[in-house]
This record gives structure tokens, C-alpha cells and sequence, in this order.
């Protein structure tokens, strides 16, 4: 599912994803994400 999100402040940021399973909730975190490197500004986090 695509998301944008608008920051405030430049500066790294945490992302965190939660997805349904059938045994429930998975989580899953990407920290220290520099908004500013990443190539063509995507980030695809795989759950």
C-alpha cells in the first residue's frame, strides 16, 4: 500500500510498518531512515 508523508524538519526518522497476518500482527522497522538519500525518493519496506 502506498503512503506519502510530509516531514516538518529534515533529519532522520525511524519507519515502522505493521501488517496483518493470520497469526496476527507482524511488525516491521527500518531505523535511521535519511529521507534525503534515498534513491529517487521511494523506500519499500517488506513485511
Amino acid at each position: 500500500m502506498p503512503v506519502h508523508i510530509g516531514l516538518p524538519t529534515e533529519g532522520k526518522v525511524d519507519v515502522e510498518v505493521t501488517a496483518m497476518t493470520n497469526k496476527g500482527r507482524k511488525v516491521t522497522r527500518v531505523p535511521n531512515v535519511n529521507p534525503n538519500t534515498l534513491p529517487g525518493r521511494v523506500l519499500v519496506v517488506k513485511t
